[in-house]
């Protein structure tokens, strides 16, 4: 099963040791845009230098250890206009960076976008039709 952890997964405890635990690394995606996110909310709260330290070295050793693909967003922004005008018509209020994040779970093939954002979470099921409108009949919302 394919997930993408978006920028509130990434932030949360239970969803990275999941990531730790995958077997392999198809199976766990997240993005550039995700993990600046993630940082940049670490920053922002005031958390210590040596805290945002251990956020970027536990990516790094995921990545290089092969149980988190990093992926980039670009294409998506290139070639998904459609999907992410799709998006933000049909769940309304979601901003643009959710947005993207939907829509690269989309077009990487994910069954399931890991988050605790609630504009993402409360719009659940018109992600999974719109999901399967793309060819994904399995698509799921995971709330951590």
């Amino acid at each position: 099963m394919k997930k993408y952890f978006d920028a509130c997964a990434l932030g949360n405890r239970a969803s990275v040791v999941a990531i730790v635990n995958s077997h392999s690394r198809a199976e766990c995606i997240t993005s550039h845009l995700a993990i600046g996110e993630a940082l940049s909310n670490l920053i922002v709260k005031g958390e210590s230098e040596e805290a945002c330290k251990q956020f970027v070295m536990l990516i790094h050793t995921l990545h290089r250890e092969r149980k988190l693909e990093i992926v980039q967003h670009d294409d998506v922004l290139v070639c998904c206009d459609t999907l992410l005008s799709d998006i933000k018509e049909r769940l309304g209020r979601i901003d643009g960076t959710d947005a993207i994040h939907i829509a690269m779970a989309i077009k990487k093939k994910c069954n399931e976008i890991v988050t605790s954002d609630q504009d993402i979470i409360g719009n659940r099921g018109k992600l999974i039709m719109l999901a399967a409108e793309n060819g994904l009949s399995d698509f799921g919302v995971h709330q951590i």
